[in-house]
C-alpha cells in the first residue's frame, strides 16, 4: 500500500461484527463482512482502545443502544514509527459519541 504511516480515525457508521453492538443490530451480515473485508484488504489494524469499548450511544432510556462505531485504524508502518502509540475513547459527556484521543511518541 504505502511506506508511510497511516492513521484513520472516525465514525465508520458500521460495526465489524455482532459483538460490537450491545443491542439489536440494525446491520446486515453483508455490511459487516464488507467493512471487515475492506479493513483486511487494506492491511489496516484495529488499534484497540485502552478505555471504552463501546463508543456510541443513542442516549435513549426507553430503547438503549450502544455500539462500537468509532475506531482508530493503523497500518504496520504506523506501528513501526509510533510503537508506543495509545488510543483511547474518553467519557462522552452530552454527546452520543465518545471523543477519541491518540497519543504518540516517536521511537
Amino acid at each position: 500500500m504505502s511506506n508511510l504511516p497511516w492513521l484513520l480515525v472516525g465514525d465508520f457508521k458500521v460495526v465489524r461484527s455482532f459483538e460490537e453492538s450491545a443491542s439489536d443490530s440494525d446491520y446486515s451480515r453483508a455490511e459487516m463482512e464488507a467493512f471487515d473485508t475492506c479493513i483486511t484488504n487494506t492491511e489496516l489494524i484495529d488499534h484497540h482502545p485502552s478505555s471504552f469499548y463501546y463508543n456510541w450511544s443513542n442516549k435513549q432510556a426507553n430503547n438503549p443502544a450502544i455500539k462500537r462505531l468509532d475506531r482508530v485504524l493503523i497500518n504496520d508502518h504506523w506501528s513501526t514509527v509510533f510503537p508506543n502509540s495509545n488510543a483511547q475513547f474518553l467519557h462522552p459527556g452530552v454527546s452520543d459519541h465518545a471523543p477519541g484521543l491518540v497519543k504518540t511518541r516517536c521511537s
